[in-house]
């Protein structure tokens, strides 16, 4: 299977276990970063953070189906960030928390072959352009 299936079919799992898994991947980002909480005080609604858990899981699906435009994105969104007080290891961590929450609401199902996959695909989304 390649590898924008493999992940889309594990992130169905995610959704059918879940939900919408955004607050959650929210709230464990903030666990690990709580100083990043105060940066959060106007979205009472979770729109922002919908929208930016939204935008980070289609640049990695849209990079695994080949798209040009997703590392050039994520450079962009890491410096936009770093101007609003983000430091890099909290920006660069936003993948990594995002697996630990599908793993853990998947079990069994979030397999080595997927978390290998989402690990090779966001590391290669990471690269320099």
């Amino acid at each position: 299977m390649e590898a924008r299936a493999l992940l889309e079919h594990a992130l169905q799992q995610v959704v059918l276990a879940l939900g919408d898994p955004a607050p959650r991947v929210h709230e464990r980002l903030l666990q690990r970063h709580p100083h990043l909480r105060e940066l959060w005080v106007n979205d009472a609604r979770g729109a922002v953070h919908g929208e930016m858990f939204l935008r980070a899981l289609d640049a990695v699906l849209d990079h695994c189906a080949g798209a040009a435009y997703p590392r050039n994105w994520l450079d962009t969104e890491r410096i936009n960030h770093a101007q609003l007080g983000v430091p890099a290891d909290a920006f660069d961590s936003y993948y990594e928390v995002m697996a630990e929450v599908f793993a853990q609401s998947l079990g069994a199902q979030w397999t080595t072959a997927v978390q290998a996959t989402w690990e090779q695909a966001v590391a290669s989304l990471k690269e320099p352009v």
